[in-house]
């Protein structure tokens, strides 16, 4: 029905849950690696993504400044203009992910002259619980423990997870 139809404008790019499902992706970062037209530019040596800064036009070092993040169609940027923490929000919480590309200055403001990722959560989950470990290279290792509840109309997600590294130089260890 028309009530159901999202409009887009050329370009935009929706990554739907069952996508992200396939997706060998960790965290929003690794999705949004994903999509062409987009960089992650990780600081620091960061892997979970948590101090990345998002780039959709080729914005460079004013990056933050030029494209919008928006969680449920509110601003997630901040006014200091530093990165969003791109692995605050897990994806088993995501329903789509929609990217814009190209000024959406006129709609909202300034801060989306190179474009506007916007992430949909979900609106129901399933009993589940979910545990997960992750190690690898450079003193890599952590963890996520998630549980879900639908129970008479109330749904909600819990979610608690810790990642570390080393890093690949002298003191620049991450948590």
């Amino acid at each position: 029905t028309a009530a159901d139809t999202t409009w887009f404008p050329q370009g935009a790019v929706v990554i739907d849950r069952a996508q992200i499902e396939r997706m060998p992706a960790n965290n929003l970062a690794d999705v949004l690696r994903s999509v062409g037209g987009v960089t992650i530019s990780s600081q620091y040596g960061d892997v979970a993504g948590s101090y990345a800064t998002t780039d959709i036009g080729g914005f460079g070092v004013s990056a933050g400044q030029n494209t919008l993040i928006l969680l449920n169609g509110r601003f997630l940027n901040t006014m200091d203009l530093s990165a969003v923490n791109l692995s605050s929000i897990p994806l088993s919480a995501m329903e789509r992910i929609e990217v814009v590309s190209g000024s959406g200055s006129v709609l909202y403001g300034s801060g989306a002259v190179g474009g506007v990722i916007n992430i949909v959560t979900r609106q129901h989950y399933d009993d589940a619980g979910h545990i997960e470990a992750t190690v690898g290279g450079l003193g890599t290792h952590g963890g996520a423990v998630q549980g879900s509840f639908n129970q008479g109309g109330t749904d909600g997600l819990l979610s608690v997870s810790r990642l570390g590294t080393d890093n690949y130089r002298d003191n620049n260890e991450s948590w």
